[in-house]
């Protein structure tokens, strides 16, 4: 076997080294070929829902601290348990029976507005009252559903006849 080449430990495939995810500061490969480490990833992450939602938990603190480099991030572990003890959506009520798969942090109090990045101002929300209600407020949100839910249920005008 040439230096280009390794074998996984794992599948035992002989493959290019660039199939080795670096693994040290020194630029060594790790033992395992990128397709056995995704393998390994998601059967140890995709299939634990504390994990994932720990994870789900930094990456929104990331996500945030990039677009507004001024706050401060929330503890992981309250916003990993915010997903998986909260047991509905803050706005319609849909129940979180997966343990926060399909739900989203939101913030009460947008932080385009003001709000701030903190566990007073974060609720758990199912993904299409979080895409609804944006950059509103609770307060606006709740106002702009009660109109929406009396627009559908008042009857349609009668079309103009000519």
């Amino acid at each position: 076997m040439n230096s280009e080449t390794r074998t996984c430990r794992v599948c035992r495939r002989p493959l290019s080294i660039e199939n080795f995810p670096k693994n040290r500061p020194d630029g060594s490969r790790h033992y395992r070929c990128l397709d056995c480490q995704a393998a390994a990833y998601r059967q140890r992450y995709g299939q634990d829902d504390r994990r994932r939602a720990f994870q789900i938990a930094y990456s929104m603190n990331g996500s945030v601290l990039r677009r507004f480099p001024h706050l401060q991030a929330v503890e992981p572990g309250w916003l990993a348990q915010l997903f998986w003890a909260t047991p509905a959506c803050a706005y319609c009520g849909l129940p979180n029976e997966q343990n926060g798969l399909g739900f989203q942090i939101d913030h009460i109090q947008p932080l385009s507005r003001g709000g701030r990045h903190e566990p007073q101002n974060l609720v758990l929300a199912c993904a299409q009252c979080n895409r609804a209600k944006w950059n509103l407020t609770r307060a606006e949100f709740e106002e702009w559903l009660a109109r929406a839910a009396q627009r559908l249920t008042q009857k349609p005008p009668p079309p103009n006849v000519l």
